[in-house]
């Protein structure tokens, strides 16, 4: 059994908190000792002293901060719209640490709900990547993402917001550079950033497809089943954006699985400020944004791009 589990997590100084709040999550289930690397795009040092105090509460992490000059990896690469440059990070994840050999990378707007062992443990079968296929989008949304990237119909593209990655094998067959001359040469094509770069790569050397529970998103709870593991709260709208005190409506997705989140923000030195953040402070100002979100559900039903 493994004894210590290397997690990659990114981030810049503004979602410093969702770390803390991620981090806690998954020490509050897990035995075994995470070793958490933050691939830091500028993290002031009282935000890092603030999730350094989570060792008050767990004595099962360490933390390791890997300062990523962004500009200089990624210095052609296309911005694409409130994703920045810093998303592509995780591509840089196998070299960075050459004597890691399996790690797990998690996107910062998750909560864990079990013992994230179970997820190292899983079996690649010989890939090089283990990814949940985003099988909660519709056929039509489907087939119009592969047709935009010129993927095949069939192809079950995944998201990439939480990865199992075989770091060894892509230092022996030098994946990174595929993924950066795929990134240029699809450039003006993609939608999401490294997630459409990682899928075009994958698309012919195959991925190990995870179980659904390891990437629960929250946006499309309605129309899948099963116990999550790992819920995942993609789209634009967060919980983190709802003041906890409001009660979670089940007719509202932007309050699936708020709860969850605030438990954990609470274990954490963000707390306050999380509150204070809130752009939903009551229930009105929540029953209004769902007025908003009725008059623009056309847009709300794009494909997700985290």
């Amino acid at each position: 059994m493994q004894n210590k589990i290397p997690i990659f997590l990114s981030s810049d100084n503004n979602y410093a908190p969702l770390i803390a709040t991620t981090i806690a999550s998954i020490c509050d289930h897990t035995q075994s000792f995470c070793e958490f690397y933050v691939l830091d795009s500028g993290i002031s040092l009282i935000n890092k002293q603030k999730i350094a105090a989570l060792s008050q509460k767990f004595n099962n992490f360490s933390i390791e901060y890997i300062l990523i000059d962004s500009d200089k990896y990624f210095k052609n690469f296309r911005d694409i719209r409130y994703l920045g440059l810093a998303t592509y990070n995780r591509l840089l994840i196998a070299d960075l640490k050459p004597s890691l050999n399996k790690i797990i990378y998690l996107d910062t707007d998750i909560i864990v709900l079990e013992d994230i062992q179970k997820l190292y443990n899983e079996n690649l079968n010989g890939k090089s990547l283990g990814a949940v296929w985003e099988t909660w989008l519709n056929l039509d949304s489907r087939v119009k993402r592969n047709k935009q990237l010129g993927l095949p119909n069939e192809y079950k593209y995944f998201n990439a917001g939480i990865l199992l990655i075989d770091c060894t094998k892509w230092r022996t067959t030098k994946i990174n550079d595929r993924l950066f001359e795929i990134e240029k040469l699809y450039r003006n094509k993609l939608q999401a950033a490294d997630q459409d770069v990682l899928n075009l790569y994958y698309c012919n050397e195959g991925y190990k497809i995870l179980p659904l529970r390891y990437n629960w998103p929250t946006k499309y709870s309605k129309t899948i089943s099963g116990e999550p593991a790992i819920i995942h709260y993609l789209g634009k709208n967060k919980p983190w954006f709802v003041h906890p005190n409001i009660p979670e409506k089940q007719n509202l997705q932007i309050t699936t699985y708020k709860n969850v989140f605030w438990h954990y923000a609470k274990m954490t030195e963000f707390y306050e400020t999380l509150i204070e953040q809130t752009k939903y402070k009551s229930l009105g100002d929540l029953l209004l944004f769902r007025v908003h979100s009725l008059i623009n559900n056309k847009y709300n039903e794009q494909p997700s791009k985290i």
